[in-house]
């Protein structure tokens, strides 16, 4: 098994559709101060 990492997917819904329109790979620490911010909201 390879390493395992915490990937951010920017996605859109348009008419029922997911479209994936970015992923990478990101830290933690930068997910909790986005969060933190109100940037963003952390959905499981």
């Amino acid at each position: 098994m390879g390493i395992r990492r915490l990937i951010m997917v920017a996605y859109d819904i348009k008419n029922d559709v997911v479209e994936i329109v970015t992923a990478h790979p990101i830290g933690r620490g930068q997910v909790e101060a986005r969060v933190k911010s109100g940037r963003w909201v952390h959905v499981s």
